[in-house]
């Protein structure tokens, strides 16, 4: 912003630095619902265990009261699920002549240097939790069994960037209004890769009210179209199982057949199109009853969903612990049902069209570190780096890890919400 004095007696005052502000910052998060594997059994290259999906059935009924024939076993089935982490790096450079002119005997306040070194601290853990908890929720695996969005449609090639709109059921308001800058690779519906694999697809702009999002690469390879697919740059084949995939799986994963093993297929609960209520949450969740859950769930909604949740009038929610009486508005929803307490959660990232109910319980995150900026017996905190043939220096921050539920039977994926609040795509130019 230029100086706001018009004379010359302006360049007299020195500007003082306020506290920085931190409108992206991630908050309420999912991992921190998840629990992180405790230290002693963290994996060096698989995390491992075993599972018991069924029961001995060597069973001889009878009612002679002799020394009857037995009939033969018939074995439980046991299997061992198998996966390891997904890894992620986030950097980010600052320029030595920043680090010099800003230091803190350079001008009166030292908030100056405290914001140029310490927002790129900020936003390196920041940028590091977002995407942890994006890919947590919607990470596609090594063959893209999840994604952020699916594309509705596409306005013309504009230069070398399109606009495309979001399909309702897939769009984030919460996460594409963070997205200007984000690196991207979207998979045409035919499953060829629309930018280039060594170019990725930045985001120039949102309209966020409208579902539209502009793309820019250097290179398109194929152009997108409806039906398009959009993840992380490289995050395709390479990244973690996210819980949407986890509940979407009938196949194999980690090692397990859904196919073969009920208990590893998760429900799948159709709402029809319309807004979630009490009575479809019962509905779907009486399904987790019925597979044995029975020491409750939490419910992430979008925060759209949440907002008709509170307009219900099903009379299924109970009082927090503390309310002494009725208000208007609530921050945390509780209610009773027959697989347990359910508490429902406003979930920042939660595509309009689905909801997710999971037990934390029995879910957990694997690998071999949470985020963070120092290897193990490395002083060298922020992973700092001077840069060989650049003029600056550059700060890392690292994460291994992977969600791993232990009963999938007891997840339920809510589909085909539609909240009268949902933004509706609109028409890319």
């Amino acid at each position: 912003m230029a100086n706001s004095f018009t004379s010359d007696l302006g360049q007299l005052l020195f500007r003082q630095y306020g506290e920085l502000a931190n409108p992206v910052s991630p908050s309420d998060t999912l991992a921190s619902d998840i629990d992180f594997i405790q230290s002693d059994k963290r994996n060096g290259e698989l995390y491992v265990f075993p599972l018991r999906l069924g029961l001995e059935n060597g069973v001889t009924f009878a009612n002679s009261h002799d020394a009857y024939l037995l009939n033969a076993t018939s074995q439980a089935d046991y299997e061992q699920a198998q996966l390891r982490g997904s890894e992620m790096t986030v950097r980010a450079d600052i320029a030595y002549a920043e680090m010099t002119s800003l230091s803190p005997n350079r001008g009166k306040s030292s908030r100056a240097y405290d914001q140029a070194v310490g927002v790129k601290i900020v936003n390196t853990s920041d940028s590091a939790t977002q995407k942890r908890d994006m890919s947590l929720m919607y990470g596609p695996g090594d063959s893209g069994l999840a994604n952020l969005g699916v594309v509705a449609a596409v306005g013309a090639l504009s230069g070398t960037s399109y606009q495309v709109s979001i399909t309702r059921a897939s769009y984030i308001p919460g996460f594409w209004q963070e997205a200007k800058g984000v690196l991207f690779d979207i998979r045409t519906s035919g499953g060829l890769a629309a930018n280039s694999t060594a170019t990725p697809a930045i985001v120039t702009a949102v309209d966020r009210d409208n579902a539209l999002v502009t793309f820019s690469a250097t290179t398109w390879t194929n152009p997108p179209d409806a039906g398009s697919t959009i993840y992380f740059y490289g995050s395709r084949t390479a990244s973690m199982v996210g819980l949407q995939a986890i509940a979407e799986n009938t196949g194999t994963l980690f090692n397990v057949s859904a196919a073969t093993y009920p208990q590893w297929r998760s429900v799948n609960y159709a709402v029809g199109g319309t807004s979630l209520s009490f009575d479809k949450v019962a509905e779907g969740l009486s399904a987790l009853a019925d597979n044995g859950l029975s020491d409750g769930c939490k419910l992430y909604v979008n925060p759209r969903t949440w907002t008709d949740l509170m307009t219900d009038e099903a009379a299924l929610r109970r009082r927090v612990k503390d309310e002494t009486s009725a208000r208007t508005g609530y921050n945390k929803l509780t209610f009773e049902m027959n697989c347990g307490v359910v508490e429902v959660k406003a979930y920042k990232y939660m595509k309009q069209g689905i909801a997710l109910a999971a037990p934390p319980q029995e879910l957990v995150r694997i690998g071999s570190t949470d985020i963070t900026f120092t290897a193990p017996g490395e002083p060298n905190k922020y992973f700092w780096t001077e840069l060989q043939d650049r003029n600056g220096a550059q700060i890392r921050c690292y994460s291994d890890q992977a969600v791993v539920s232990e009963n999938p039977s007891h997840i339920c994926l809510f589909t085909g919400i539609q909240s009268s609040a949902d933004v509706v795509p609109g028409t890319p130019t």
